[in-house]
């Protein structure tokens, strides 16, 4: 007789096969638990997500009413000063319309919202969002307060912009 000995996540995914709607379940309401979820989930503002995994993660766990406020951004027209940003900028504008995921350009967001929570998990040099939102309060066009939930990641900043920058015109995408 054939013995099976799985370990880890091999567990979790050969269980996920056999009852995902439990393990989808379990692991919403351990992602629905986590203080920096608890922030997001306690206003009504926009929510800008600054890494792409976690945004599918908020998107596929959240809650419905933190889900309408999920926004990704992308920026174009200043991509070649985050050049590592590239390939996950253009995968959410080409894929999020498919996944009906809420996907626009800085320039069209920041006139439209002023004020906005941001979550950022850990920056590795992938992400554009955050270093493009410290020079906007270096040039003093925005506030950033981080709200919590402490001094690990993910963490939640709330931000306000109290000057609109200029917005470079976007290049066209060129493969």
């Amino acid at each position: 007789m054939a013995r099976v000995v799985v370990i880890g996540a091999e567990a979790m995914g050969l269980r996920a096969m056999i009852h995902p709607s439990q393990v989808h379940a379990q692991l919403a309401a351990g992602y629905g638990r986590e203080p920096w979820v608890k922030l997001l989930e306690g206003s009504d503002l926009p929510v800008l997500v600054g890494d792409h995994l976690l945004y599918t993660r908020l998107e596929c766990y959240a809650p419905p009413e933190l889900r309408r406020r999920l926004y990704f951004l992308t920026n174009f027209a200043e991509v070649k000063k985050y050049p590592l940003s590239d390939t996950s900028q253009r995968n959410f504008l080409l894929f999020g319309k498919l996944l009906s995921y809420q996907t626009m350009d800085v320039g069209s967001f920041l006139p439209a919202h002023h004020y906005f929570l941001v979550a950022v998990g850990a920056t590795n040099g992938t992400l554009w969002l955050p270093p493009y939102l410290m020079s906007q309060e270096q040039q003093g066009n925005a506030l950033l307060r981080l709200i919590g939930p402490d001094f690990t990641v993910p963490n939640v900043y709330d931000v306000q912009f109290t000057r609109m920058p200029e917005f470079p015109e976007a290049q066209p995408l060129v493969r």
